[in-house]
């Protein structure tokens, strides 16, 4: 039985290729940073439930609260992704705050959230490499 992290950190680890999720935040898990983690090409198996690469749950009671998820990237880098969000919040935990996660090349999306109430977000910066001159040129940022 898995049970819930308490003040901890779960960082810096690389984890490919699982069946499932990369990495589940378990229903009652609280003070916690989840940060500089890569998951890449999760969710091999169709028949999983949770298919992604970052997993945080909450059984509805609010009990999984206080999050910190930063600086982690979730993707899938080659030919057939099976990574289907980077990460995807299950049913309503309480007070998280996204800061600077790459989450590209996933099949539906980067995230998935049951819920905004409760979540911050920082914004993301994306840098470009551009010539400065006399001439007027729109510059995509990616942002949206």
């Amino acid at each position: 039985m898995v049970t819930a992290l308490v003040t901890g950190a779960i960082k810096d680890n690389r984890v490919s290729g699982c069946g499932a999720e990369g990495i589940q935040v378990v229903t009652g898990s609280r003070d916690l940073v989840v940060s500089g983690n890569v998951c890449n090409h999760n969710g091999i198996y169709a028949s999983s439930t949770y298919r992604d690469g970052i997993v945080i749950k909450d059984g509805g009671s609010g009990t999984t609260k206080n999050l910190i998820v930063a600086n982690n990237r979730c993707l899938n880098d080659n030919g057939s992704p099976t990574q289907v969000y980077g990460i995807r919040l299950v049913s309503t935990p309480d007070n998280i705050k996204f800061e600077g996660n790459v989450v590209n090349g996933n099949v539906t999306a980067g995230y998935l959230l049951a819920t905004e109430t409760n979540c911050f977000w920082s914004v993301n910066r994306k840098l470009v490499n551009q010539t400065v001159n006399i001439t007027q040129t729109t510059i995509a940022h990616g942002l949206s």
